[in-house]
């Protein structure tokens, strides 16, 4: 027998729908519009040909994952001078339910320290949302982190995906560990085995520079 409290199953293709949530004036409707070109090609594999760093060793594991993301997106200017920390991050959300299930938010504003943070899927739903730093938007003016692979690596968490340093699994069997982020490096070798393995830098998930 079937039981009837089994869980649908989610089919691709998917489409999501994105609200953005636009704390800074410096942030423009044309950066929001780069912006989800650069989710849909991230996340239809349109990406590896164009990096600057191509590894033979990996490239047949990249793949299209069937998601993508509409482009025409929900727009809420809410402008605020102030600095938005985890804290503060925790009253927007609470003050601003946004989407109902339906829309993912994303607030982009002046965060505090860090280039932005998503929460993770088991949260409630009052928690529910990615904040980027107006700064790591696409065709933003930060040389090594204006082509919007930020948001990429942060929807990647947003969907359940774990970071890739100190030797953390982000739950796909064919991503090996890395023992460090790389940030600017292009290349090098985990130390989380016993032997040698080649590192993924090309990984989105591995807070490597957009190029």
């Amino acid at each position: 027998t079937v039981s009837t409290d089994a869980p649908k199953a989610i089919t691709q293709p998917i489409t999501l729908s994105l609200t953005f949530v636009v704390l800074s004036k410096e942030v423009t409707r044309e950066q929001l519009l780069k912006q989800i070109t650069t989710l849909n090609e991230d996340f239809g594999n349109k990406t590896f040909e164009k990096s600057t760093y191509q590894d033979s060793h990996y490239k047949h594991l990249a793949t299209d994952t069937e998601i993508r993301f509409y482009e025409n997106f929900n727009l809420i200017e809410a402008y605020t001078e102030e600095k938005i920390n985890f804290v503060l991050a925790q009253e927007y959300m609470k003050k601003m339910v946004i989407g109902g299930g339906k829309s993912i938010p994303i607030f982009i504003g002046d965060l505090e320290k860090v280039a932005g943070f998503a929460h993770l899927p088991g949260y409630s739903a009052k928690n529910d949302a990615i904040f980027l730093h107006k700064d790591y938007c696409a065709g933003s003016k930060i040389e090594n982190f204006h082509l919007g692979k930020t948001l990429t690596h942060l929807m990647g968490s947003y969907l359940g995906l774990g970071e890739l340093w100190d030797c953390q699994d982000d739950g796909i069997t064919d991503t090996p560990l890395m023992s460090a982020e790389h940030f600017e490096n292009e290349s090098g070798w985990s130390s989380c085995y016993r032997y040698v393995v080649q590192t993924m830098p090309q990984n989105f998930m591995y807070n490597t520079q957009d190029k």
